[in-house]
């Protein structure tokens, strides 16, 4: 009996240790980053967010939408460096708001944007378009959660 006992008792502890011990991967599976990007409050309407883990590992990006939101799905877990990219969208017409929505325009690229696109070139300070110098840092939990990235001009 005592000896079925300890049996039982080393199998627990060795379950218990095995389901522990799995290394970690800095990975978030299942989970979402979303908010907003602004600069001086104000919406950027386009670009890219680029999330990297502490050691650079591992890294996750999205586009920005054309109201300055972005979502990025299974971003690295606990402390993250952010970096947002607009110079992409540079060289690119305005595309003009119009009391009916945003009026297309070529790109160029020659792509015509829908109406309600409005994807813009904002332009930002270069420190944030960089992994080495951005100052953007966000520590991401495990599943789903909310960040705005709020840069400043000056």
């Amino acid at each position: 009996m005592r000896r079925r006992h300890l049996c039982a008792a080393a199998l627990c502890f060795l379950a218990a240790i095995m389901a522990g011990c799995s290394p970690p991967d800095g990975l978030n599976r299942g989970g979402d980053l979303s908010g907003a990007v602004t600069i001086d409050g104000i919406p950027v309407g386009g670009g890219r967010v680029e999330i990297f883990s502490a050691d650079e590992k591992n890294s996750v990006g999205c586009q920005i939408r054309p109201d300055g939101t972005y979502t990025l799905s299974e971003p690295p877990l606990g402390e993250c460096k952010i970096v947002v990219k607009t110079s992409q969208l540079k060289g690119m017409p305005a595309v003009v708001k119009t009391k009916e929505g945003f009026a297309g325009k070529d790109s160029s690229a020659g792509m015509i944007y829908p109406k309600d696109v409005g994807l813009v070139y904002t332009p930002i300070p270069d420190k944030y378009e960089d992994l080495a110098t951005t100052d953007v840092k966000h520590v991401v939990p495990k599943g789903k959660s909310t960040f705005d990235i709020q840069l400043v001009s000056k």
